[in-house]
């Protein structure tokens, strides 16, 4: 299974069920695994514990990386690992005060590239709460155009 250092899985501590990120996993530790099988007409699964045997570190790799979320829990099973998205609780709600949020519109509906930009603060302080339109410019950069609300 490849998955982004700051993936989360589930792990057996003293009889207890915890997430724990999969840059803290060491060989040896156990992450809970779905044990997939079929009746005649139904698709079932149980949770099962299976030892970490091998940890390599594969660098960058071409493709996509999705983060989905499946309410309410946030959890999934992906090539048979139940899963938790947590990326963002792990790292950056704990660590930044600001934050920058990067969106495009749907390119297909609007049959143009926009790019928007948001800062975000985690605390609960006094902050801009706008939004910016964010354009590429060749030879410039980016410029940033507050938009109105």
């Amino acid at each position: 299974m490849k998955v982004t250092e700051d993936h989360s899985l589930f792990t057996l501590d003293d009889g207890v069920v915890e997430v724990v990120k999969v840059s803290d996993l060491r060989v040896g530790d156990y992450v809970l695994v779905a044990d997939v099988g079929t009746s005649e007409h139904t698709h079932y699964s149980t949770a099962v514990l299976r030892r970490v045997s091998d940890i390599r570190f594969i660098g960058v790799v071409d493709g996509y990386v999705y983060d989905l979320s499946v309410e309410p829990y946030e959890n999934y099973v992906a090539n048979n690992v139940v899963v938790h998205n947590s990326t963002f609780g792990f790292g950056l709600e704990h660590i930044a005060d600001g934050i920058f949020h990067l969106w495009l519109d749907n390119v297909e509906d609007v049959k143009e590239v926009r790019r928007y930009l948001i800062i975000k603060k985690m605390r609960m302080t006094n902050h801009y709460r706008g939004a910016y339109k964010v354009d590429v410019v060749p030879g410039k950069g980016l410029i940033l155009t507050k938009l109105q609300v």
